[in-house]
């Protein structure tokens, strides 16, 4: 079902006027070399292990972090990499992150001296790194955030001089360019991106761990109070624009910052506490198939190791039905980890999300085992976005329709429309992925390489603004929608998706398409209806559309393809789907390689896309439409 909402602008009114509340507190923030500590304070590493003898799945997220710290102890040396835009980010930064709160985390449950000298060994060689690639901030925040904790939680094992030493990298390295970017109010200052929660929320952990220094005290007071813009991003219903896979990344930081703040200044929950943040935590939930995938639109991948926020929404705003979603969720992830050590099952997705697992271990601590399951929740949901306007790029809408929560074999429809504008969105309004019976069937191809040239939009210059769109999975060439002759979606679309009519046999609901191609129509609108909870009717109806114009429906997939004529048959293993054109009469299903234009894109190896198309007839309006399902007969019903 649609939930009611707040209207955008008034709900990130809110946020800020609450944030703006809090900061009076900051400059009572607590002395370094003072309890509490930053994240983790001295009375729950006990509640941790306490915890772990009667919750299971703790005590099982706990023996993974042993083996972190294993891997931890083995890895070579901290490496400066720079050979590309984020290789220092992800070979550099990113493993001092993992290994600093890896070891300090079990360190602080039971102190080994192993755990300590190898951890300041890479702080040392963190602080000596003659900068943490600031012109990347990204790389410098996450670098600084792991020097933060590790000054932190190794404070009564870190020498008197190695404590300046790192106290001096993290102004001098963080801190002043930090408050250059502030200053010169740089993109993700207050932007609604992951960069604005990770850059920010790494500013507030350096400076509580510098401590009274007035540079610390000056990045404080900015940085908390520009985070704020990072909850709007989650809109008045808590939807997030980037995706699942940049929620993960983002809003684990953002209640990093969040917590920061509690824990080491006089700030209190209430005074962040908003419809969208209490709704923040359900976007990855419902944006997960039960195919283990994720509705994976704009840069997103399908397979990622989720991040843990959503137990911190749980625990400090009381949301037991949630925390026993995100339990389900980490259960999953740890038997399939389980599964791969054991030999008997690989892992699908990548490893990057692992490092901040000893916050998955202290939250389930702290928000302990829910008493009893939440009471069943709606199959269909809709996320609301807001258009773009003169200086807002606007934001992704986004639907999913079930068949069910709990059946593995259950259908599950992801929809992505809304604004074409940002740095990580698509021209791709209209597409969506389709699962059932265990399989992903209609697939999105995710990002590619950030390192192709130009390949982030640049909305400033107008000059610049489309270059990105010559790559195959950044442009409609390559999404499940519908496409007017050769031409790409207008980046200037906005396309926003109706209430949805849920049914307990059916749900459908309509995207109005209209700006995506406004010189080919005069109006256009896609519905998708989930007949029966199994399956699904695509339907494009389009009114005076342009003569001699080829309008083409499509869809990307990985299976095997047979085409007879209307009618595909779609094998992956020993399941089969059935794909029927039902309008217009005459068109025929066609397929073409999902192959970019150039050798350094990704090559999509194995995947096609399923199509037909007709022509447009001057004054006629037409209707281009499909059906998805695993019986050979089914007839979709009016």
């Amino acid at each position: 079902m649609s939930r009611p909402t707040l209207p955008r602008a008034l709900s990130l009114a809110l946020i800020l006027g609450l944030f703006a509340a809090a900061i009076p507190a900051l400059s009572r923030a607590q002395s370094p070399a003072a309890s509490p500590r930053l994240l983790f304070q001295d009375d729950e590493p006990a509640l941790v292990l306490r915890q772990a003898e009667s919750d299971p799945l703790l005590a099982r997220v706990l023996e993974q972090i042993r083996r972190d710290a294993d891997a931890a102890l083995a890895a070579p040396p901290l490496k400066d990499v720079r050979t590309g835009v984020d290789s220092y980010l992800r070979q550099t930064a990113r493993p001092l992150v993992r290994r600093v709160l890896t070891l300090g985390f079990l360190h602080r449950l039971d102190p080994d001296p192993r755990f300590a000298q190898r951890a300041i060994a890479d702080l040392r060689a963190a602080a000596a790194l003659p900068d943490w690639n600031d012109r990347h901030f990204l790389s410098a925040a996450e670098t600084g955030f792991a020097v933060a904790v590790g000054l932190d939680w190794f404070r009564d094992d870190i020498s008197p001089g190695l404590r300046e030493r790192l106290r001096a990298a993290l102004i001098e390295k963080l801190i002043r360019p930090g408050l250059r970017e502030h200053r010169a109010r740089s993109f993700w200052v207050s932007g609604h991106g992951n960069w604005t929660s990770v850059c920010n929320a790494s500013l507030i952990a350096a400076a509580l761990a510098v401590g009274d220094d007035p540079e610390a005290r000056e990045m404080l007071r900015l940085a908390a109070t520009d985070l704020p813009f990072a909850a709007g991003a989650y809109g008045s219903d808590g939807g997030y624009d980037e995706g699942p896979m940049y929620w993960s990344y983002g809003t684990q930081f953002l209640v990093l910052g969040l917590d920061a703040l509690l824990t080491r200044t006089d700030a209190t929950i209430a005074e962040f506490e908003t419809p969208a943040l209490r709704g923040a935590g359900w976007f990855p939930i419902v944006m997960r198939s039960h195919t283990g995938r994720f509705f994976n639109y704009g840069d997103g991948g399908e397979h990622f190791a989720l991040d843990p926020a959503g137990l911190w929404f749980a625990h400090r705003f009381h949301l037991p039905g949630l925390a026993h979603a995100h339990r389900q969720h980490f259960l999953a992830e740890i038997d399939a980890i389980e599964a791969e050590l054991a030999g008997t099952a690989r892992r699908p997705w990548y490893r990057g999300s692992e490092r901040f697992r000893v916050f998955e271990a202290l939250w389930l601590a702290r928000v302990g085992v829910p008493d009893a399951p939440p009471a069943s929740l709606p199959l269909d949901f809709r996320f609301s976005g807001r258009p773009p306007e003169p200086g807002f790029k606007g934001e992704a809408e986004t639907a999913v329709l079930r068949g069910s929560w709990h059946d593995p074999d259950a259908a599950f429809v992801g929809i992505k429309a809304g604004a074409n504008r940002g740095g990580r969105a698509h021209l791709d309004a209209g597409t969506y992925v389709f699962d059932l019976n265990g399989v992903r069937w209609a697939l999105q191809l995710g990002g590619d390489d950030y390192n192709l040239p130009g390949y982030f939009v640049n909305m400033e210059d107008r000059s610049q603004r489309d270059r990105p769109y010559v790559y195959f999975r950044k442009n409609t060439r390559s999404k499940n929608t519908l496409l007017a002759g050769d031409a790409l979606q207008s980046i200037d679309a906005w396309a926003p998706i109706s209430p949805i009519n849920s049914q307990p046999g059916r749900a459908r609901l309509s995207i109005d398409l209209t700006t995506t191609y406004l010189e080919y129509w005069l109006s256009a609108e896609r519905t998708f209806d989930l007949q029966e909870r199994r399956h699904l009717l695509v339907t494009d109806t389009i009114k005076e559309p342009a003569a001699n114009v080829a309008f083409r429906s499509q869809f990307l997939t990985d299976a095997e393809v047979e085409l007879r004529g209307a009618h595909a048959i779609l094998r992956k293993g020993d399941q089969l789907l059935h794909a029927r054109i039902h309008s217009p009469p005459h068109a025929r299903w066609e397929l073409a390689p999902a192959t970019p234009p150039s050798a350094r894109e990704n090559q999509n190896v194995g995947v096609q896309i399923l199509f037909f198309s007709t022509h447009g007839t001057e004054g006629a309006p037409l209707s281009l439409s499909y059906s998805l399902s695993a019986e050979e007969h089914f007839a979709p019903v009016d």
